[in-house]
């Protein structure tokens, strides 16, 4: 009996102290529980509120460029031969000023590819473009559940940038970097070997993405984006048509919210009009010119006039006079008046920074560097006739050699703005010389059918005609038109800048 009462009572024991430490435990396990979160709530109240607000990401995609160079035009990127598939990543940066509406800033990185198997050629480019723009929420406009607690976004993107790039343009042998280079876009040279990104356009860009909650913190994301540049010269290639280039990026990547999902929740409350209103106004541009008054250098640009990506009017010739207000856009000296043309103090064409006499007497005829020009016949035996710089005006056979050649890329006939200083230097002598005509004689390489080239000469040589005509006012009876397609060539190679050109000799 004893013993059983021993047992019952060891049992009983056992049982209180059993419920006594359970009942201990419970409590202390809750209290760590709840110590954990206190330390991820102190953390997250340690932000500031802006900074709650925030988030940033990363990604990586593909590009796709749409130029003059694409193989398929309306279609799918060539992928035998020479792909035209490219590859890049991202950085976002992003403010939620409510649940809609995000201000977001991006920097991207991408390489993109073009191939053109019928002209022979392909392209490869590195493109670094920071954008500044928006990024709307659809789900918030049409899906019933809350910010924080469904799993789909759909949004839309917008705004503008500038695009930074560096290309360079191959003949397509091999299909590899050693195909022989034809042009570029960004380099100073050939040899591809610049440090710094010398080419500069402003943009716009588009597009739709998809992201998932994976977390409060935390969504993966998948979108497409489409740039638009303010340039045909992405691909180092300059069409008939100056149209603009075009590429998109698509990425897939990680957003982290700073302050979680729901962090701009409490904006939520506000009127959707007056939240867009207070967006709207962030993006005000007072004169109209397409560059956002925050940004805007200018907020007084007249209607009309084309601006940088920074609302200042565009100076061509950065001689410091806007180009609507400037009488001679393509000024060869930095030293204007007030109207942007370049100074010539004796009044004989030249401008003063090219004139090598500055004091030439009126009325006397100049060659292009402004020195008077001897005029005394040439005659058989004696020593061509030439200007007091020294520099001889006219051979017998009456090649201007004074007067440069104008360029022009491959199967080109686009007066480009690169040929402009030459041109000026043409248009200066034919003022400075008002009875003078001249003889303009197009050229080509070798490649090609000779009827072919015979036609592009003459294209070319007309376009330099037109631009002196309608740009510099010259009279266009004083031109003539020749072609002499690759019967003239300069360079032994078959495939030759130096032979895509324009000559101008001394008519009758």
């Amino acid at each position: 009996m004893k013993i059983k009462n021993l047992i019952l009572s060891t049992a009983a024991a056992s049982m209180l102290f059993s419920t006594a430490v359970t009942a201990q435990d419970a409590p202390a396990a809750e209290a760590a529980e709840s110590a954990q979160e206190d330390t991820s709530m102190s953390a997250l109240d340690k932000l500031p509120e802006w900074m709650k607000q925030m988030y940033v990401g990363a990604g990586i995609g593909s590009a796709f460029a749409f130029t003059d160079i694409k193989q398929y035009p309306s279609g799918f990127p060539a992928l035998a031969f020479r792909t035209e598939l490219g590859y890049g990543v991202n950085g976002i940066i992003g403010y939620k000023i409510n649940p809609s509406f995000a201000l977001e800033g991006n920097l991207t990185w991408s390489r993109l590819n073009g191939t053109k198997r019928d002209m022979s050629t392909w392209f490869r480019s590195s493109v670094l473009q920071w954008d500044l723009g928006v990024r709307y929420n659809l789900a918030n406009a049409f899906h019933k559940k809350s910010i924080e607690t469904r799993k789909f976004d759909v949004y839309v993107l917008g705004g503008f940038g500038i695009s930074a790039f560096r290309t360079s343009r191959h003949v397509l042998v091999n299909a590899t970097t050693v195909d022989p280079i034809v042009a570029t876009e960004g380099y100073e040279s050939f040899d591809l070997d610049d440090t710094k990104r010398k080419t500069f356009e402003a943009s716009l860009y588009g597009g739709l993405g998809v992201s998932y909650r994976v977390n409060d913190m935390i969504d993966i994301y998948a979108d497409f984006k489409g740039f638009l540049l303010n340039s045909d010269r992405l691909d180092a290639f300059e069409s008939a048509n100056d149209s603009r280039d075009k590429y998109n990026y698509n990425s897939l990547g990680v957003i982290f919210h700073l302050g979680g999902r729901g962090a701009a929740r409490n904006e939520s409350k506000k009127d959707p009009e007056s939240a867009m209103d207070e967006l709207m106004e962030k993006f005000k541009d007072t004169d109209g010119d397409g560059v956002a008054d925050y940004v805007d250098k200018d907020n007084n640009t007249p209607a009309g006039v084309k601006v940088y990506a920074d609302g200042t009017p565009v100076d061509t010739d950065g001689d410091g006079v806007a180009d609507y207000l400037d009488q001679e856009q393509v000024s060869p000296c930095k030293d204007v008046d007030a109207n942007g043309v370049a100074k010539d103090a004796d009044t004989d064409g030249v401008a003063d920074c090219n004139d090598s006499e500055p004091n030439t007497a009126a009325g006397a005829q100049v060659d292009s560097k402004g020195a008077t020009i001897v005029t005394k016949a040439a005659t058989p035996g004696l020593p061509t006739p030439v200007s007091n710089s020294g520099e001889a005006t006219s051979d017998n056979s009456g090649v201007i050699t004074g007067l440069p050649s104008v360029f022009f890329p491959s199967n080109s006939t686009t007066v480009g703005y690169k040929n402009y200083n030459a041109l000026t230097q043409v248009a200066q002598f034919m003022k400075a010389n008002p009875t003078a005509k001249m003889i303009v004689v197009g050229n080509s390489d070798k490649s090609g059918t000779a009827s072919y080239n015979k036609v592009l000469g003459e294209k070319r040589a007309q376009g330099v005609v037109n631009y002196l005509v309608t740009r510099n006012g010259i009279d266009s009876s004083r031109f003539t038109v020749q072609s002499k397609g690759s019967d003239d060539p300069i360079s032994t190679r078959r495939n030759s800048g130096q032979d895509r050109r324009v000559d101008f000799l001394l008519g009758q």
